[in-house]
């Protein structure tokens, strides 16, 4: 049986390295706009996180789930709502074929174009859930 990919996605998680990526968002912002999210962001509006990307790829094994490296930053406004779902989404979408060479070097056969048609899922680790 040829491995089939059932689903990609991200898992949801508090960006670890909080300070990090302040300050990289300080430099795709730009200072004023920067400082007005700065605000929001200190006000409990906004929370920073990252997304490990996935594969759920089934096989004769069963269902493995291979992992990617991390998309960071992301910031989800609060409360949570589809519109954190829809960037998530869309940046899965976007590193598609960093996650195409992923499976490749797990041996999982990905034919080009065929991660689009994959559905996409968001999961939240619980403690970017309690956050939100």
């Amino acid at each position: 049986m040829r491995d089939q990919i059932l689903r990609i996605g991200g898992l949801v998680r508090p960006e670890p390295e909080r300070d990090q990526q302040l300050s990289r968002l300080a430099a795709d912002f730009g200072e004023a706009q920067f400082a007005e999210w700065l605000r929001e962001y200190r006000a409990g509006h906004w929370v920073l996180a990252c997304m490990e990307m996935f594969a759920d790829v089934l096989s004769d094994d069963g269902v493995t789930r291979i992992s990617d490296g991390s998309i960071r930053p992301l910031t989800f406004g609060v409360p949570h709502d589809e519109d954190n779902v829809v960037q998530a989404r869309e940046a899965v979408a976007q590193y598609v074929d960093d996650l195409a060479v992923v499976l490749h070097d797990n041996d999982v056969e990905v034919v080009p174009g065929e991660l689009e048609r994959v559905p996409i899922v968001i999961e939240l680790d619980p403690d970017i859930e309690s956050q939100l």
